[in-house]
């Protein structure tokens, strides 16, 4: 091994410097494809061998067992004092620089605990004088040999910016190229053209894969693959006929579904899911056994305390409504579904080519709507539901009936979530950029909730493992929100409380280490952990952006 020791202290500090730069360049330029990254990754795991071994040759091999076991938190001032501490650091730049490829910011974490125990071993076996400072400086090293691979990931040249649809001109907003995908900016493309523009555009494998699991391939395919898709939709149109012949004697409103599609350009292209219909609390009961007694399917008894009863027929699925609300408080839910049984009463007929059904008036449907985004936000949100969203804006939110939509919106809690969505469609899906009234939230905001929606798909359909992690590791703030979410998903995931109750106050353990077991067997474990506290601390920022921490206001709220 070559004595670093005699090297001239100007000349580690010119090389330490250098080496910095170079691996970040290569980890920067190592971004463009997939086997330049790949061939970085071998490169990081050579770093991280040659690391490892020049650890163990320096401070453990070629050292012989003494009888003095001393420890001191540092040495005694000398000449030698700050080379010494610079050696110490440098000694584990190398794991910083490589491990970090694979770990991220645990890289700290590995190199101190590495550290503890050299200088564990050290001062137990007598082969050196043990020192808190080794173990600061062989941190703090390795902490530095992280940096260039964090500041890659962040780097302009490793993103790339994407487009804003409509004529204002107020600069580029710079997404990370290595989360914004290639079929994502295609997709993004395409339901432009066939939202607002009309433009021609070409459908790749890898685009309808993604418009798949957003829940919007029927917006903008128009071959084989939308047939089941379209077949579906006039399944869903013959099934809700048919849900109104039934409850011919109850007043009810459709909501979603057929409701938001009649604000798309293509209403029949708006893919349908199931059929969700709401009655006033008193005709409940009216309106469940209207639906059992003709050839409706439930097991659900009618008295029970969710916000709805799922009936089945013909492989669809139809969501019977006492409560539709589901908002960051208790009383806001209580109020919007006291303005829906009043709208229920004052219901509107909406129609979609030959299919006609009660919507509730305006600004009702549009509130729903965007309840139906502050419902799903936190679990998983797909860009079906903001697409939603921005057609209606476009259709019936102008900068004129805006104020007296906020009165409401401000009381339910949703203005942020309003302003953020429809500028979303403003900024990326071509919507109509002369409506003013959305340009007060903060553009990188909607860019933080363009990301979000990708990653997460319809109804967290990516990664559920992923999502389930960051969501957890999200909501509440500090150590006891996070202890407080393991306790609730405990309580509900753990069969052996219902036989044991005593066991309760230890749930949390049991769901720590449940996900700890799920998060193990994931390929990478320790990066995916790494990438999950990440995206956790940016998921919080964006709920706090759009002011709506729903799950963790309703824990505290009990």
């Amino acid at each position: 091994m070559i004595n670093i020791y005699a090297i001239q202290l100007w000349k580690l500090y010119l090389i330490t410097a250098f080496a910095m730069f170079a691996w970040y360049m290569l980890a920067v330029y190592s971004k463009k494809t997939d086997k330049e990254e790949k061939v970085f990754r071998l490169i990081g795991l050579f770093m991280t061998v040659f690391a490892v071994y020049g650890i163990l040759y320096y401070t453990v091999w070629h050292r012989n067992a003494g009888e003095e076991h001393q420890f001191l938190f540092a040495s005694n001032y000398s000449g030698e004092f700050f080379r010494e501490m610079f050696m110490n650091g440098l000694l584990y730049l190398p794991m910083g620089l490589g491990l970090s490829v694979f770990v991220g910011p645990w890289v700290t974490l590995i190199a101190f605990l590495i550290s503890v125990g050299i200088e564990t071993w050290q001062y137990l076996a007598g082969t050196g004088l043990a020192q808190g400072t080794d173990v600061l400086m062989n941190t703090l090293g390795a902490a530095f040999g992280m940096l260039p691979v964090l500041a890659a990931r962040e780097a302009k040249y490793g993103a790339e910016p994407v487009a804003r649809f409509g004529t204002e001109g107020k600069g580029t907003i710079y997404l990370n190229r290595t989360e914004l995908k290639a079929e994502q900016r295609s997709l993004l493309k395409c339901l432009r053209a066939a939202l607002f523009t009309g433009e021609s555009y070409e459908l790749e494998e890898a685009v309808i894969s993604e418009a798949g699991q957003q829940g919007v391939l029927l917006l903008i395919c128009r071959g084989e693959e939308a047939y089941p898709m379209a077949a579906w939709n006039m399944r869903i149109a013959h099934e809700q006929k048919e849900i109104g012949k039934a409850l011919t004697a109850v007043p009810y409103v459709v909501l979603k579904g057929f409701s938001a599609a009649m604000y798309y350009p293509d209403p029949l292209r708006r893919v349908m899911g199931d059929i969700d219909i709401m009655v006033r609390p008193e005709n409940f009961a009216a309106a469940y056994n209207a639906l059992e007694s003709t050839g409706y399917i439930t097991s659900e008894p009618q008295d029970g305390e969710g916000r709805h009863v799922h009936f089945r027929r013909n492989r669809i699925v139809i969501e019977l409504h006492r409560t539709y609300a589901s908002l960051n408080t208790k009383a806001q839910e209580k109020l919007l579904d006291t303005w829906i049984y009043d709208g229920i009463s004052r219901a509107e007929i909406g129609q979609v080519k030959d299919l006609q059904f009660p919507v509730l008036p305006e600004p009702l449907n549009g509130l729903t709507l965007l309840a139906h985004i502050s419902q799903h936000l936190e679990e998983g949100l797909g860009l079906r539901q903001i697409v939603d969203w921005v057609v209606y804006v476009d259709r019936q939110l102008s900068d004129e009936v805006w104020p007296e939509f906020k009165k409401l919106t401000d009381q339910l809690g949703l203005t942020k979530l309003a302003m953020a969505a429809a500028r979303l469609g403003q900024l990326y899906l071509g919507m109509n950029p002369s409506v003013m009234w959305c340009r007060e939230i903060d553009d990188q905001v909607c860019a933080d909730l363009l990301l979000y929606v990708l990653d997460c798909a319809n109804f967290g359909a990516k990664a559920p493992m992923n999502n389930t992690v960051t969501m957890v590791l999200s909501h509440g703030k500090g150590v006891t929100g996070l202890f407080r979410n393991l306790q609730k998903r405990g309580e509900n995931n753990w069969k052996a409380l219902k036989k044991y109750p005593f066991l309760q106050p230890f749930a949390w353990i049991y769901q720590g280490f449940r996900y700890a077991v799920k998060g193990m067997e994931r390929d990478h474990a320790l990066s995916e952990l790494g990438k999950d506290l990440v995206a956790s601390k940016r998921r919080n920022r964006l709920m706090e952006a759009l002011e709506a921490r729903q799950l963790a206001k309703r824990d505290r709220d009990g």
